[in-house]
Formats: C-alpha cells, sequence, structure tokens
C-alpha cells in the first residue's frame, strides 16, 4: 500500500515500486500518457478512491433521514434509511424532497401513513441510505 499525494491509500504491485531496489533501466522507449490517457488513469484512480469508502478529510455524515410508520421509533422501527446528511439542517431540506417525491411516486394517500424524521446517528448504528432494518 502506498499514500497517493492526495493523502488517500491505494494498493499498487510491489513490482511497480522501488521497494524491492531500483531496477537497471531496459533498453527502448519509456511509457509516456497521452493527455486522454491521464484523463482515463486519473478517472480509474478517482474510482477505485471512491470504492475504497469515506475520505478522513470529509465531515462524517452523522444525521439520517429515515421514513418510518407514524408513532413507530425512526431509530428501531425503520422502513427506509432515505440519506445521510453532514448536518442537521441538510437533512431537514432532504426531508421535504424525500417526502414530495414520496408522494408523487405512492400517491397522497399512501404517503399519510408515513413519517419522515431526521435523526441523529454518532454511532452508526442506523447505516446508510438503502439500509434496511
Amino acid at each position: 500500500m502506498v499514500a497517493l499525494p492526495d493523502g488517500s491509500p491505494s494498493f499498487v504491485p510491489v513490482l511497480l515500486t522501488d521497494l524491492l531496489g531500483v531496477p537497471e533501466a531496459a533498453p527502448g522507449p519509456s511509457l509516456v500518457l497521452s493527455p486522454l490517457g491521464l484523463r482515463r488513469l486519473r478517472s480509474l484512480v478517482d474510482a477505485s478512491l471512491q470504492a475504497a469508502g469515506p475520505r478522513p478529510d470529509r465531515p462524517p455524515k452523522l444525521w439520517k433521514l429515515v421514513r418510518h410508520r407514524h408513532g413507530a421509533d425512526p431509530y428501531l422501527h425503520r422502513a427506509e434509511v432515505c440519506s445521510a446528511h453532514t448536518s442537521e439542517s441538510a437533512a431537514g431540506r432532504a426531508r421535504e424532497k424525500a417526502r414530495a417525491r414520496f408522494v408523487r411516486a405512492a400517491g397522497h394517500a399512501e404517503a399519510t401513513g408515513w413519517a419522515w424524521s431526521v435523526v441523529a446517528d454518532p454511532a452508526g448504528m442506523v447505516g446508510g441510505p438503502g439500509a434496511q432494518p
């Protein structure tokens, strides 16, 4: 594992590093990336960083928007974790959008049976978006 210039970790085969010593330069042309090749390499690095999980320089998303039945405890009896946010106000704004989307998709009659709550989740017990009970 090596640290990239932005500080994030990445796995690199040992043969591509100088860990085993610096190899002698092979005769012949060296590899040079075109601008298009460099952009493609950058997109692959970005994709692998995104797949690796949250970056340590980003604040944690401690506020979750949870859909649950009216009167049910959103921590214990949630139907869906709709989204995660870094602030309570951002989660509150997302609540109105999620409620409106649900009304358009399922209808007003179905939406009246559900509540959307913003919950604090510093321990990560509720889960992320798409998490089920």
